[in-house]
């Protein structure tokens, strides 16, 4: 790791009152969390929130949902069908 690198994140670990190495984790951790709630979460456009919105609120519309996961995740879809 470059000498400037260690000096920044050892200036910021100091301004924050952690040691380097907790506030090198809490940053990793921080960064992680974000990625995954942004990869795992469902973005819908406008058509698919009014699919979704009918599905929750109809449950006669069992099969439309099992086609809309399709689109959506296969592994959301395998769990949908078989519960």
């Amino acid at each position: 790791m470059p000498e400037y690198v260690k000096a920044r994140i050892r200036k910021a670990a100091a301004l924050s009152g952690r040691a380097m190495s907790d506030f090198m984790i809490a940053a990793a951790l921080e960064a992680a969390e974000e990625l995954v709630e942004a990869v795992e979460r469902w973005t819908l456009n406008e058509e698919q929130s009014r699919v979704v919105l009918q599905l929750l609120t109809d449950t006669r519309e069992r099969p439309k949902l099992r086609e809309f996961l399709k689109i959506s995740d296969p592994e959301v879809t395998r769990v949908a069908t078989h519960s």
